[in-house]
């Protein structure tokens, strides 16, 4: 860091990621709550009001010295001196750490300015965030025999018949018990959280937050209605999958040779989305999988965020619900560890109409289909249509403009305003449309 950089950090003061210290006190609180965030600097030798005092630098750096034997596991840090006005500032540059990090068994996160430790609750969250902790591998508190055995049974002829596996019915507790889907407790069979979600008739009933919801988005972005979804996982990417087979819009596209009707989006990326939100998402978070339904797009999001080590570049098979994922496998809900970001973008890439975009957050993950990529779609007459409503029109007034029959034009108007690039403006005889 060169000194001009320094004086910029400290003038423009404490925040989130920037903490002055006058002394080396509670530094490694410090060091581990930005590790534990998104990271930032502590800069040793200036007041909170950000005047220079300086500090001992042999001090210090003894005191850092012992603080990174303390941490675990050991963050990234980078420790550098430097000179203002004759005085000796220390600045500790701490990187954001992928797994949670404690000081004396204790884990802190900044706050705004300040520092606070993280409640059991939130420690549970992050392990699970991090891969450290495996939800979906515990044994939850049912009973196997509580399991529906019309699953069970579909399971393992499923499992015969797309994975070759043919398991004896003498030998399935024992199958069940190598892949995390029961767990055997003071001798006592039950269903892991998977098995639960996998193998119960309803686990909304044992996790709150396990279910799905589809939300009908207006043009202003409101919420006017909502579709639920409960069951076993597997059930719920069918019936998920299902709705929009049946209610997402057919478009006209003109090809080279001839026209043909497509669906707007790739439905076979709208199920990969969705059964990658459902295996994928940290079920130590609160909150459901939720599917945004706008004119223009559909955003697909779960609570939890890409694993440490995963990329969208470099899709790496590193599942947070390892156990969940083998079912699902079984199931042949998954064809190919690792391949969903990758199928998603290849069919997508091959769709006229939808394009595709990710984004990700510390505690979610987004998958965004768009109906950005127009080429094929829009023909003279519709792009005549869209430069005409620069202002508000009646279908009436366009029909004489640009010479279709009314019956015609309200077709294309249609096709649009499903497309997002046109909107309708009231009802009835006084509706007119405009240019989005």
């Amino acid at each position: 860091m060169k000194v001009e950089e320094l004086i910029e950090l400290i003038r423009a003061g404490e925040n989130e990621k920037v903490e002055f210290k006058e002394k080396p006190s509670n530094l490694g609180e410090e060091i581990c709550a930005f590790a534990n965030s998104e990271g930032g600097w502590v800069i040793i030798g200036i007041k909170d009001n950000g005047k220079i005092v300086g500090c001992e630098e042999r001090k210090v750096l003894k005191i850092l010295d012992g603080i990174a034997q303390n941490l675990t596991p050991p963050p990234k840090i980078k420790v550098e001196r430097l000179r203002i006005d004759g005085k000796t500032i220390v600045v500790v540059r701490v990187e954001r750490s992928e797994r949670l990090i404690s000081l004396g068994n204790i884990a802190y996160i900044r706050v705004g300015t300040s520092k606070r430790p993280l409640s059991i609750q939130e420690i549970f969250w992050k392990g699970i965030e991090s891969g450290e902790l495996r939800w979906d591998s515990q044994a939850s508190g049912i009973r196997f025999e509580d399991a529906e055995e019309k699953y069970l049974e579909l399971y393992f002829e499923r499992l015969e018949k797309l994975r070759k596996r043919m398991i004896k019915k003498e030998d399935r507790v024992k199958y069940l018990l190598s892949i995390k889907a029961i767990k055997k407790v003071n001798g006592k069979l039950y269903l892991t959280n998977a098995g639960v979600l996998f193998f119960l008739k309803k686990p909304q009933e044992i996790f709150s937050n396990a279910g799905a919801r589809i939300i009908i988005m207006n043009e202003e972005g409101e919420g006017i209605n909502q579709i639920e979804f409960s069951g076993p996982i597997w059930k719920m990417a069918d019936e998920l999958t299902g709705w929009f087979e049946k209610n997402m819009e057919v478009i006209e596209v003109v090809g080279i040779a001839k026209r043909e009707k497509v669906q707007v989006y790739p439905i076979r990326a709208i199920r990969e989305a969705i059964i990658n939100a459902l295996i994928h998402r940290n079920y130590g978070l609160e909150g459901d999988v939720r599917i945004f339904v706008y004119k223009d797009k559909i955003r697909i999001r779960n609570p939890g965020s890409l694993m440490p080590g995963v990329s969208l570049d470099f899709p790496e098979h590193i599942p947070r619900n390892p156990a969940l994922c083998n079912l699902m496998f079984d199931f042949g809900y998954i064809e190919k560890y690792g391949y969903g970001i990758a199928l998603m973008k290849k069919v997508t890439k091959e769709h006229p109409i939808a394009d595709l975009k990710f984004v990700v957050r510390e505690f979610f993950f987004e998958v965004i289909f768009s109906k950005e990529k127009l080429y094929g779609i829009l023909d003279e007459i519709d792009k005549k249509i869209i430069a005409y409503l620069e202002t508000p029109k009646s279908s009436g007034e366009l029909s004489r403009e640009i010479g279709l029959s009314r019956q015609a034009l309200v077709l294309r108007l249609n096709k649009l305003v499903n497309l997002g690039l046109v909107r309708k403006i009231g009802k009835g005889p006084k509706t007119e449309y405009a240019r989005l």
